[in-house]
């Protein structure tokens, strides 16, 4: 295969850029082993990683677990802790508006 190999998308603007099914029907086309997402888009899409994965593809970028991890903030920031990355002070769940500007409020006590 030609490293400048192009094929158009059917679609216009992002949507044919978000369009799984398309953009591995072209890599099959093509012949490719390899996915790189680039940046935005699908780069950071579990689901995009897995369809890579299924498809036989190695996708160029985090494995779709690590994806999903850090898609959940709330998790990500337990995994952090729990592998002893020193955190900013925040929340470990999700919070309301009130609950939000309360522990802002708290913080500007610290000063």
């Amino acid at each position: 295969m030609s490293p400048d190999l192009t094929r158009a998308l059917v679609g216009r603007g992002a949507a044919a850029y978000l369009d799984v099914a398309q953009l591995l029907a072209v890599a099959a086309d093509t012949g490719a082993d390899a996915v790189h997402p680039g940046y935005g888009f699908l780069s950071e899409q579990a689901i995009f990683a897995a369809a890579c994965r299924a498809a036989g593809l190695t996708f160029v970028g985090p494995r779709p677990e690590i994806l999903a991890l850090f898609g959940d903030k709330v998790r990500a920031r337990q995994a952090a802790i729990d592998a002893g990355v020193p955190v900013l002070a925040g929340s470990t769940q999700p919070v309301s508006a009130s609950d939000a500007q309360a522990f802002l409020d708290q913080l500007n006590e610290l000063g």
